[in-house]
C-alpha cells in the first residue's frame, strides 16, 4: 500500500490479504511457492529496532528526461515457463522495466509504454461520463503466453471536481512475443470490482512513539518517519511504499518498492511529487511456518515472516 499521502506519510504499511485470488501478479508468485504466504512481513522483532541499515538496492539508473524513475511498481506475472528468466514490471508510469536474474543494482532497462482508452472512451462518454486519466497498468501473462493487462482508469461526472476509478482490461495492440512484455495496449472491457479483506499487522506503541504511548500502532513493512519505529531506512529511502515481493529462481525472496533518493526528491512546496519516485528492492529473510495461515497467525509472528536484510 502506498502511504506516502497517508498521515504516516513516510513510511509502508504492512497489509495482509485474507484472500488469494488469480488476477494480480504478487499474489500468483507468492501463491505458487507456498500456500503458507498470502501476502508478506516484515523485519525486526516487535520490540527490535534495525541497528544497521538495510540492503536496499536501486532498480534503475536515472537518466535524461526523467528515465529510470518509476511509480508504483508491480511485477508482471509470467507464464510458469517464463518466470525463470527474469523479472518485468509495470505500473503507474507508463513504462516497463525488465532485469534477468541474477539482480544487482541498477540493472533494469526502464522502457516506454503507450496506452488507449480505445472504444471505451465512447462507452464511458455515452453513459454520460467522461474519462480524467489512466492510473495504473498491470500486465500479466495466460500460461498460455497470451498478454493481458488491468488498467485503472479515472471516470468522473461532467462539472465534478472528483473521480472515482475503474477497473478495465486492456489486450496488447502490438505483435506480441510471449518472451517479450508487449509496450503498447488499449483498454477493451470493463471489469468488476473484487471485494476483498485486508490486515494491519499491529504492535503496541509502548515508547509513544508515534504520540500516544500504550496505543497499538501499525508494525510497518518499511518506513523513514520515526528512527525509534522498526524497519527505519536513514538516509537511504524517503517515503517507502507499493510493496510487493518475488521469489528468485535459486528460492530467495525480493521486496520491490518505490521511494526517493534523499538526494534526489522535491523539497519544495511537494516534497511528495510523484514522478521523482525510484524503484528499489531489499532481499528478504523468509521464515514462514508450513501450515499457517494469516488468519491464526499473530501479530507477533507475522511480523517475523518475512525479514529485510540488514548491511
Amino acid at each position: 500500500m502506498d502511504c506516502i499521502t497517508c498521515p504516516e506519510q513516510n513510511a509502508m504499511r504492512m497489509t495482509h490479504p485474507a484472500r488469494i485470488g488469480q488476477a494480480f501478479a504478487i499474489v500468483t508468485v507468492l501463491s505458487s511457492a507456498a500456500t503458507a504466504i498470502p501476502g508478506w512481513s516484515v523485519g525486526q522483532t516487535l520490540a527490535g529496532v534495525p541497528g544497521s541499515p538495510l540492503a536496499v538496492e536501486p532498480m534503475t539508473k536515472i537518466g535524461a528526461g526523467e528515465v529510470g524513475y518509476f511509480e508504483d511498481p508491480y511485477p508482471v506475472s509470467l507464464a510458469p515457463s517464463r518466470a525463470k528468466q527474469g523479472i518485468s514490471f509495470s505500473g503507474t508510469t507508463q513504462a516497463v522495466m525488465h532485469c534477468d536474474y541474477p539482480l544487482s543494482a541498477g540493472c533494469f532497462s526502464w522502457t516506454p509504454a503507450r496506452i488507449s482508452a480505445g472504444t471505451l472512451s465512447a462507452q464511458i462518454a455515452a453513459a454520460g461520463d467522461q474519462f480524467t486519466n489512466f492510473q495504473n497498468l498491470n500486465v500479466f501473462q495466460a500460461d498460455d503466453g497470451r498478454w493481458h493487462a488491468v488498467l485503472a482508469i479515472g471516470v468522473r461526472k461532467p462539472g465534478a471536481t472528483s473521480r472515482w476509478t475503474v477497473l478495465v482490461h486492456a489486450h496488447p495492440t502490438e505483435s506480441a512475443s510471449p518472451d517479450r512484455v508487449p509496450l503498447a495496449w488499449t483498454a477493451d472491457t470493463l471489469l468488476p470490482a473484487r471485494n476483498g479483506r485486508y490486515r494491519k499487522v499491529l504492535q503496541t506503541d509502548v515508547a509513544g512513539v508515534w504520540g500516544q504511548a500504550g496505543r497499538p500502532e501499525v508494525h510497518y513493512l518499511l518506513q523513514s518517519q520515526q528512527p525509534a519505529w522498526p524497519n527505519y531506512t536513514p538516509g537511504q529511502v524517503f517515503g517507502p511504499g507499493v510493496a510487493s515481493a518475488l521469489r528468485a529462481p535459486d528460492g530467495a525472496w525480493d521486496l520491490f518498492f518505490a521511494g526517493y533518493d534523499y538526494a534526489d526528491h522535491p523539497i519544495g512546496g511537494n516534497p511528495a511529487d510523484a514522478h521523482h519516485r525510484r524503484p528499489y528492492f531489499v532481499l528478504l529473510r523468509a521464515a514462514v511456518p508450513a501450515g499457517k495461515s494469516v488468519s491464526t497467525a499473530t501479530d507477533a509472528e507475522l511480523a517475523g515472516w518475512l525479514e529485510p536484510e540488514t548491511r
